[in-house]
């Protein structure tokens, strides 16, 4: 009687390590059909401003996305931000590609050059988001947006 109680329990634990088991190596797929397409707003600001000739200005640039697949060092970063920044004879002053942190946000310097109004374009041309993106370490945050 106890050789047919171990064989029935050693049969029922079997079972359920194999009933958890089996959906873990099946995977699961977190793409969408249709893919979403989600907006975003891309944010500057200068510190100081106004600034003098020759006196470094600083720049916050974010998204107002946060990424949904960024956990802590791992997963994707939104990336390229570009700033361009057109300065009073009418030349333009490229800076980046630059990457953002997790939560998205990055910084620049620069300093401007002559006397007159500068003007600054933020851009970010959008992405597509997977769970192992810029820092090339997979991630479990989620959901993935495509």
């Amino acid at each position: 009687m106890q050789n047919k109680t171990k064989l029935l329990t050693t049969a029922l634990m079997s079972l359920l390590i194999f009933s958890i088991a089996i959906p873990m190596m099946a995977g699961t797929v977190s793409a969408h059909t249709p893919a979403w397409y989600l907006d975003s707003y891309a944010y500057v600001t200068a510190s100081p401003n106004p600034v003098g000739l020759g006196q470094k200005v600083y720049f916050m640039m974010w998204l107002a996305m946060p990424i949904p697949s960024a956990a802590g060092t791992t997963g994707d970063r939104w990336h390229p931000y570009n700033l361009a920044i057109t300065r009073p004879d009418g030349k333009v002053d490229k800076l980046g590609p630059y990457v953002g942190s997790g939560p998205g946000l990055t910084g620049a310097q620069y300093t401007p050059d002559m006397v007159g109004k500068y003007t600054v374009n933020f851009s970010f041309p959008g992405q597509t988001v997977k769970l192992a993106g810029y820092t090339g370490i997979n991630s479990t945050a989620g959901p993935t947006f495509l």
